[in-house]
This record gives C-alpha cells, sequence and structure tokens, in this order.
C-alpha cells in the first residue's frame, strides 16, 4: 500500500508544523517536502518518468513564488487526469476566497480544499484513520 505524502508549500513552517502533525497521527506515513512547486513538479515528472507510483496523497499550497498552486495543477492536467487516479490531491491554503475554494475545485483531480492550519481532525479524514463528519 502506498502511504506517502507529498507537502507542497513554499513556508518551510506549514511543511514542518503538517509534517510533525502526520508523523504523530500516522507513524507508517511517508512524508515528502518541497517548499519550491518547480522541485515537487519535478518530482511527479521523475515518477512517471521512472514508473514509480505516485504519492497517495498530496497536499498544495496556492500562493507560491516561481508557479503558484493553480499554475501546478494546470501542469498536472496536462499530464492527464487519469495519472492521479490513485492520488487525492487537497489545496490546503491560508486563503479565505470563496472563489481560490471555487477555482480549485473546478479540478477534477482535486480531492478537497482545506484552510491552513489543518487540524486533527481534518488530517485524520484525510489519512483515512477517522470516518468523516461530512
Amino acid at each position: 500500500m502506498n502511504n506517502q505524502l507529498l507537502l507542497i508549500d513554499d513556508e518551510e513552517v506549514f511543511n514542518l508544523i503538517h509534517s510533525t502533525l502526520i508523523n504523530h497521527l500516522d507513524k507508517s506515513t511517508k512524508i515528502i517536502k518541497y517548499t519550491s512547486s518547480m522541485d515537487a513538479l519535478n518530482f511527479v515528472t521523475n515518477c512517471l518518468i521512472y514508473n514509480i507510483p505516485l504519492p497517495a496523497i498530496m497536499f498544495i499550497d496556492i500562493r507560491m513564488p516561481e508557479m503558484n498552486g493553480f499554475e501546478l495543477l494546470d501542469e498536472f492536467m496536462k499530464m492527464g487526469p487519469d495519472t492521479f487516479s490513485n492520488t487525492r490531491i487537497y489545496v490546503v491554503t491560508s486563503s479565505l476566497n470563496e472563489k481560490d475554494r471555487i477555482k480549485s475545485m473546478g479540478y477534477p483531480i482535486v480531492s478537497g480544499f482545506k484552510e491552513k492550519m489543518m487540524e486533527k481532525d481534518q488530517i485524520l479524514e484525510i489519512l483515512h484513520l477517522k470516518e468523516s463528519t461530512k
């Protein structure tokens, strides 16, 4: 079973806080962190080139330099939505803009939109360690 999680956020503090919480909740999850969206795109591209399974879960921030989260999602879409059929992608952002939520959820590869900082229960649901309250 693929228990990898990819964190893509230019703010290292959020990667650190989320990875610490995830490790506390599920020590079996292998966390890969990128503060550069370009480096994360290269990682995903290399996974596809070398036939390496993509992480089961990805958290993507919207507001990043180089390439923002929407541009990164656009690049992922060019790879084909089926490429991400075994990956759940969550946009995780401090943006409170409803337009950002609507735009994020317009991508067929996006499973959810979460506000930073995610809380324990939200992460447990994403990791499927707790029943959804929806």
